[in-house]
């Protein structure tokens, strides 16, 4: 288990929940996916799940011109702060079966929740995700997409503790 996942992990449930209480509906999806298109039988992705705090979204969510947050994603995707947060790099540590966070993670306190996915519905256990990875020389994990979930904290808290 990565020293991220054995930190998450051990976190009590109200600490968890508390840690991520700020957003608990927006996660950007960072993974590696082939060049294929997404709807095609041939697209394959595996992904895990990145927090950013509410902080970066409120401009959008105070706004009440603003009517869902499918709205709020679209407007945030325009951002200065995301067309940076697009081009970052999650590497991979696989000696240590880690991740080597971005400095751009750290300078806005973006975490990295090991919630490990194959395509959008698949949960795969660490040991998966990294052997996947190794085995096809993936060497740092690209921005996807966003989703939107509303129990996003408890879906992950739950998915940390079967393992």
């Amino acid at each position: 288990m990565s020293n991220l996942m054995m930190e998450l992990a051990m976190m009590k449930k109200q600490d968890y929940f508390n840690e991520f209480k700020g957003n608990d509906k927006i996660r950007v999806i960072f993974g590696y996916k082939n060049e294929k298109k997404y709807y095609s039988d041939d697209y394959f992705e595996m992904s895990l799940r990145v927090w950013i705090g509410k902080e970066y979204f409120d401009e959008f969510i105070n706004d009440p011109k603003v009517k869902n947050n499918m709205e709020v994603v679209n407007l945030f995707l325009k951002t200065p702060f995301f067309k940076e947060l697009e081009k970052q790099t999650i590497k991979i540590d696989f000696k240590n079966w880690d991740f080597i966070v971005p400095s751009f993670f750290k300078k806005h306190n973006i975490k990295i929740i090991p919630y490990f996915q194959l395509g959008n519905d698949e949960d795969l256990t660490p040991n998966q995700f990294f052997s996947f990875l190794q085995e096809m020389k993936v060497k740092e994990l690209k921005y996807i997409t966003i989703i939107l979930h509303s129990k996003s904290t408890e879906e992950e808290y739950k998915f940390l503790h079967k393992r």
